[in-house]
């Protein structure tokens, strides 16, 4: 919470959705992660990149700020419940036409992380693949 002043100052200056990224350039991790997780974020990232929504260097870091506009209208959309929300909630967001920025913090590394380095990236894929049949369906709408 204490990296809030990196991200309220954007808020103030228009945009409705502000993302804390590890993978801008005033991002500083000081406990990175093991280089089998990071690699397999940075993969995922690529993904969802190529089939969900581009521009956005780090989907899944939980550090994201609201408007109270912006938040009532996309979480009252949102389905999915898993690690996958974050790429929904982001979709539902560009989609909607809210001004999205992405921002650097301080990160550190929670050893104790609920990923599961194989079966949290499959659920994601599958996440991934919901969210985008929702999206053709025109599930959001």
């Amino acid at each position: 919470i204490e990296e809030m002043e990196k991200l309220l100052p954007w808020v103030e200056k228009g945009f409705d959705v502000v993302i804390g990224s590890r993978d801008v350039a005033d991002s500083h991790l000081d406990k990175r992660q093991s280089f089998i997780r990071e690699f397999g974020g940075k993969t995922f990232n690529k993904i969802v990149q190529l089939f969900a929504i581009r521009g956005i260097k780090d989907t899944q870091c939980g550090f994201k700020l609201f408007t109270a506009r912006a938040a009532k209208e996309i979480f009252e959309k949102q389905r999915i419940e898993g690690f996958g929300f974050d790429v929904e909630i982001l979709i539902l967001a560009k989609t909607a036409g809210y001004e999205i920025r992405e921002t650097g913090i301080r990160w550190v590394n929670a050893p104790d992380s609920k990923v599961h380095i194989i079966l949290s990236p499959l659920r994601m894929l599958k996440e991934l693949f919901i969210i985008r049949m929702n999206l053709i369906r025109g599930a959001y709408k």
